[in-house]
């Protein structure tokens, strides 16, 4: 079901965007409340629209090309070790079958996965929020500005008025 509302929001994005637009939109981070212990996670409101996927650290990324809008995740890989602390991931494999993604790699991977979308983009939009602290986003957001001199827009305006439209599975979820 998740897969099937996230490749209808995707459709409608893509009819929203200008060819070669590269949006990218990086998920909320835990946050410590002291010394080892997090506050309960919340996923960031637009990334989950967008995504629904519930992990900390992962970045979605859209290219709107002919075909529609090619989708790639980043997000951290099954880990034992990890796995022992916080629970199991979803990991790459099983994100791409249950979300719908085209391509699911691993986080450390964005900043140069990347290189051949950037290539071909028209403009970057993207999000800025203080409930994002994933370094990898940031670096690597901050050097292709510089690097690229793409225009750089906000994705915020887009996706809130997308997201302001319930369909009936949404509206079925809230309630």
């Amino acid at each position: 079901m998740v897969k099937k509302v996230n490749q209808q929001r995707w459709h409608n994005l893509a009819q929203k965007l200008e060819l070669g637009a590269l949006v990218v939109v990086p998920s909320a981070s835990e946050v410590l409340r002291n010394q080892d212990v997090c506050y309960p996670f919340r996923q960031l409101s637009d990334f989950w629209y967008w995504t629904h996927f519930p992990e900390t650290d992962a970045i979605w990324v859209g290219l709107k090309d002919h075909e529609g809008l090619e989708t790639i995740l980043f997000c951290r890989p099954q880990d034992q070790k990890d796995a022992i602390w916080h629970g199991e991931r979803i990991g790459l494999e099983q994100a791409k079958v249950d979300f719908g993604f085209d391509h699911v790699l691993p986080l450390q991977d964005f900043p140069h996965a990347l290189s051949p979308w950037l290539e071909n983009a028209s403009c970057l939009y993207t999000m800025r929020s203080s409930q994002t602290t994933t370094p990898v986003y940031t670096q690597a957001l901050n050097t292709w500005v510089a690097q690229t001199r793409l225009e750089t827009k906000s994705f915020e305006p887009v996706s809130h008025r997308l997201r302001l439209l319930k369909d009936e599975q949404e509206l079925t979820w809230m309630r």
